[in-house]
């Protein structure tokens, strides 16, 4: 079994129901337990974990309540979707480094090319309709599957170089490289319906549930030096969002 009674302490001061539930938890975001897996009976983990039902009774309830799990009437209780946990106060770049501790990640290059700027585009990197800019492309994958789209752009003035590995890596340290100094950054989470284009790219319908992610990252100045959106599927994704107090971090807003 995934767990067993030296993954609990009953001297410890954390309640056994809250260690229990720490403990499943922990398992589901390293993949131990996959989406749609179902967890052992609770009279089965009474039995092996030798706790009352009161306790493991309240960690299921806690996980129900955590939208962890999904409890099906005469079936049993499963795995929802991974889980996947965002700390806005690290920027949307070190954001996913989540997925490399939670979930197994690999970011491809689409694509990078020199392009005319469209009118959003101008008016949040503050050029005109003469300054062309660079476009990056990038897909994400967590768990092997294609889930995030990320479409970034840079005016070119600003940043006159860029080859195909700093653009597949942190455009970040592209930024740093390029002189503009400490960096903070501006990020809308909302709720879409997938574009066609992004759709093919996940794997997905178009018109399917999405987030989208607004990001500009601005220079000590307060010069947007980087604008993109990223599309990301919606129907298996739960967001746990972290606060910092502004300072702690460069990538604080």
């Amino acid at each position: 079994m995934f767990i067993d009674q030296s993954d609990l302490d009953p001297a410890s001061s954390v309640p056994l129901y809250r260690q229990l539930f720490n403990v499943l938890v922990d398992r589901i975001d390293h993949g131990d337990l996959e989406g749609g897996d179902p967890l052992p009976t609770e009279e089965l983990l009474c039995r092996t974990l030798h706790l009352s039902r009161a306790t493991v009774h309240r960690a299921y309830d806690l996980l129900v309540q955590e939208n962890c799990v999904d409890r099906r009437p005469g079936a049993g209780t499963f795995v929802r979707p991974r889980r996947l946990r965002l700390d806005p106060a690290l920027g949307t770049r070190q954001q996913l480094q989540l997925a490399q501790a939670r979930c197994d990640h690999r970011c491809e290059l689409l694509g990078i090319e020199k392009a005319p700027p469209t009118a959003i585009q101008q008016d949040r990197l503050g050029i005109d309709s003469a300054s062309p800019i660079w476009l990056i492309t990038r897909l994400h994958y967590l768990n092997g599957r294609p889930r995030i789209v990320e479409r970034s752009c840079m005016a070119c003035a600003r940043v006159p170089s860029l080859d195909v590995d700093q653009a597949a890596g942190s455009l970040a340290q592209v930024l740093h490289r390029s002189g503009s100094g400490p960096l903070h950054a501006r990020e809308v989470l909302g709720a879409v319906a997938l574009a066609s284009a992004d759709a093919a790219l996940l794997d997905a319908k178009p018109g399917q549930p999405a987030f989208r992610l607004e990001r500009e990252v601005f220079d000590e100045q307060g010069r947007c030096w980087e604008y993109g959106l990223r599309s990301m599927c919606g129907h298996d994704l739960r967001f746990d969002i972290l606060t910092a107090e502004k300072g702690d971090d460069p990538f604080c807003y």
